[in-house]
C-alpha cells in the first residue's frame, strides 16, 4: 500500500480480537459465495494486526498475509506468525509471483480505502493476471467501509487515532475502474454493526441481521464489498466441503 497509518500504534482497535457472530457470519457468507473450501489457500492484503487473519483461519483456510506497515506485521507476526496454517507474511509491494500457484481467491478487510490511484492500479493488473494464468482462482473480494453510511464521517471525526486524510479514499477510490475489469466491482452492502463488545453479548437473532449481502445501495449497512467472481458455481458447497461456520 502506497499509504500507511501515520500512528499505527494508535490504531489500538486493529489489536482486538473480533468475538461477535455477526461479523463471523459476514465472512462465512462471502466464503460460502465464493465457495472457497476448508483448506483452501487465499491471500489477505492489508492484514493488518490480523484480526481479519483469525477468522480466515478460524474458517480451516491456509493464509498468505501482506502487510506494509512495519509496526502491523510486527504485530502480525507476533500473533499469528507461529500458526500452522500462516505460510508467509510478506510486504509490499508484490507481484503474481509472490502468490502461492493454490491461491483459490485474494480478499482483504478494510484496506482498499486506504490505497492511491497508483496502488489501486497495480492491485488490479495483479488480480486480472491471476485470474487468467491460475486454473481454480475464484476471484477477490475485500470488505470495505460502506460510504453511503453516514457514520463513517462521524467515527473519523470522534477517533483521535482516525485522519481524514488516511480515510478519504471511503469517498474518492473509484474501485470500479481498478478492479471491476469493465464491470461493476461492487458485489454487495452487507452488516449492520462493526465489531464490539455490545454485539458479542446480543442475542443470535441480533447478531445475525444483515449478514448477507443485498445488491441495491443501502445506507443503514456498514460495509459494502467490492470484488469479482470467477469460477464459482453459485450453489451452496456440500456439508463435507462447507468452510467452518455458518451464515
Amino acid at each position: 500500500m502506497s499509504t500507511l497509518y501515520s500512528e499505527p500504534e494508535r490504531h489500538e482497535y486493529l489489536d482486538h480480537s473480533i468475538r461477535d457472530a455477526h461479523h463471523r457470519l459476514i465472512v462465512g457468507s462471502i466464503l460460502r459465495d465464493f465457495e472457497i473450501r476448508r483448506g483452501a489457500c487465499v491471500v489477505e492484503i492489508g492484514a493488518g494486526a490480523g484480526r481479519y487473519t483469525s477468522l480466515l483461519l478460524e474458517h480451516g483456510l491456509t493464509v498468505v498475509a501482506i502487510e506494509p506497515d512495519p509496526a502491523l506485521a510486527e504485530k502480525l507476526r507476533a500473533r499469528h506468525g507461529a500458526h500452522a496454517r500462516i505460510r508467509t507474511v510478506i510486504a509490499y509491494p508484490y507481484d503474481v509471483a509472490s502468490f502461492p500457484p493454490d491461491t483459490v481467491a485474494v480478499c482483504g478487510f478494510h484496506v482498499l480505502h486506504h490505497m492511491d490511484t497508483a496502488a489501486l492500479a497495480q492491485l488490479g493488473a495483479v488480480l486480472r493476471q491471476l485470474r487468467d494464468s491460475r486454473a481454480g482462482f475464484r476471484g477477490w473480494f475485500f470488505l470495505e467501509p460502506n460510504p453511503y453510511n453516514p457514520l463513517y464521517p462521524l467515527q473519523i471525526a470522534l477517533r483521535r487515532s482516525m485522519h481524514f486524510r488516511e480515510e478519504k479514499g471511503i469517498w474518492m477510490n473509484r474501485y470500479e475502474r481498478a478492479l471491476g475489469d469493465g464491470r461493476a466491482a461492487t458485489m454487495g452492502f452487507v452488516g449492520y454493526w462493526p465489531p464490539g463488545r455490545m454485539i458479542a453479548s446480543a442475542p443470535a437473532g441480533v447478531q445475525r441481521l444483515g449478514t448477507r449481502a443485498v445488491r441495491h445501495v443501502s445506507p443503514l449497512r456498514a460495509y459494502m464489498i467490492v470484488g469479482q467472481m470467477y469460477g464459482a458455481r453459485g450453489g451452496e458447497p456440500s456439508q463435507d466441503d462447507a468452510v467452518a461456520g455458518g451464515g
